[in-house]
């Protein structure tokens, strides 16, 4: 009986810390999302210029 109640806590213990690595928070930069434009805007004027960034620029 004592062993039965020794694999009891040994499970428990292992489920807990388990749970506890799982629940650690998790870095910003993980979801931060980088986007950058190589274009630059050829004119303000979207009917003028069909550029996509031209377009991108003024929405």
């Amino acid at each position: 009986m004592v062993r039965h109640i020794g694999k009891k806590l040994l499970s428990g213990m292992t489920l807990a810390a388990m749970i506890g690595i799982a629940a650690l928070p998790v870095r910003a930069s993980a979801a931060t999302l980088h986007m950058a434009w190589s274009q630059d805007a050829t004119g303000l004027d979207p009917h003028k210029q069909t550029a996509f960034s031209s377009l991108r620029l003024l929405e």
